[in-house]
């Protein structure tokens, strides 16, 4: 970890499915860290969630997204300094 912020790998280990009977998994926000809670916000207006929380493959591809994007992110910077 670097200082106090959570890791892409621990947040996602730190986050919880809940698994609903008859229903889709979702996650309970205050179990999301910030500033992950509020980057994930910021990526999800206008996603549908229900009233116990957002739904859990809304929070995997979001994480799975934000890997992607720092991915190339840091491609466009190692060839910035190449």
């Amino acid at each position: 970890m670097k200082g106090d912020l959570l890791e892409l790998t621990d947040v996602r280990d730190t986050v919880p499915i809940q698994h609903r009977h008859g229903s889709i998994d979702i996650i309970f926000e205050q179990d999301i860290p910030e500033p992950w809670r509020e980057r994930f916000f910021q990526a999800s207006v206008g996603s549908t969630k229900v009233s116990d929380g957002p739904y859990a493959k809304d929070w995997d591809k979001f994480l799975a997204m934000w890997e992607v994007e720092m991915g190339h992110l840091e491609a466009h910077r190692a060839a910035r300094h190449e």
